[in-house]
């Protein structure tokens, strides 16, 4: 098992019921999370696990022919164990990485990845984003683990792990690819694609949601970042992410 001591004098723990290191400098905490195998993308089962929760209108088809288009083709990924923020940054947090006073909590792709190489750390790759979500390939890719309760739909927003679920839309460390095909088999980022980066996940609870905003976002929902229409001109919240010690 880690501790803060394999990690370095930056990190110190936190009590939690699962390991959770808080790192000093920015007030971060980091949740482990463990590695696995699972199957990345969208199954014909998973558009299966969604009808039986929904009844099937226009624009429920609509977003399983785009899913048919960039969440394929399905292939089995290996995650290694790696630490993530258990939460987006926030702004008091931004302002302790040196270069980022600005009172900002979003940042186009270009901006996220800089202040994470500020913060010697990493954005999460966008299969670790979609393992995150799925909770270890536990839910399917559509439904987030949605469930029936009093006639209503409903998600839990905090995954086994002590993370927040991506309610907000956030950047993936990748580069946009239209598809899955050559995707890297190890969840590392893949690179040498398109330049608008890759967000997962939106924000789908508020005044107006609806049940299939519920079902669909927080796992599947997957756009080139600078052309989500989640928020203004491309900028999207992010969340740190740190590879463990070689022990």
């Amino acid at each position: 098992m880690i501790s803060a001591k394999d990690l370095g004098p930056d990190f110190e723990p936190v009590e939690a019921p699962l390991p959770r290191f808080r790192h000093r400098g920015l007030g971060v905490e980091f949740a482990l999370v463990p590695g696995g195998t699972f199957e990345m993308g969208y199954r014909d089962l998973d558009r299966a696990a969604l009808e039986a929760l929904l009844p099937i209108d226009p624009p429920l088809r609509a977003a399983f022919e785009r899913l048919e288009r960039e969440a394929r083709p399905v292939r089995e990924v290996t995650i290694a164990p790696f630490l993530v923020a258990a939460l987006p940054l926030r702004v008091e947090q931004v302002r302790r990485v040196p270069g980022y006073e600005q009172a900002v909590d979003t940042f186009t792709r270009q901006g996220a990845l800089g202040l994470a190489r500020a913060a010697n750390m990493r954005l999460p790759s966008e299969a670790e984003l979609e393992w995150l979500a799925r909770e270890g390939g536990r839910f399917s890719f559509v439904s987030n683990g949605a469930q029936r309760h009093r006639n209503r739909l409903t998600v839990a927003m905090v995954g086994p792990w002590g993370v927040q679920k991506l309610v907000a839309g956030e950047w993936a460390a990748d580069d946009w690819h239209d598809s899955y095909a050559g995707a890297p088999l190890d969840g590392r980022a893949w690179l040498d694609g398109g330049e608008g980066g890759v967000s997962r996940g939106a924000l789908p609870f508020g005044i107006d949601q609806d049940e299939h905003e519920i079902a669909l976002a927080l796992a599947c929902h997957r756009a080139r970042g600078e052309q989500t229409e989640a928020h203004d001109r491309g900028r999207l919240p992010l969340r740190l992410a740190l590879d463990l010690p070689l022990r």
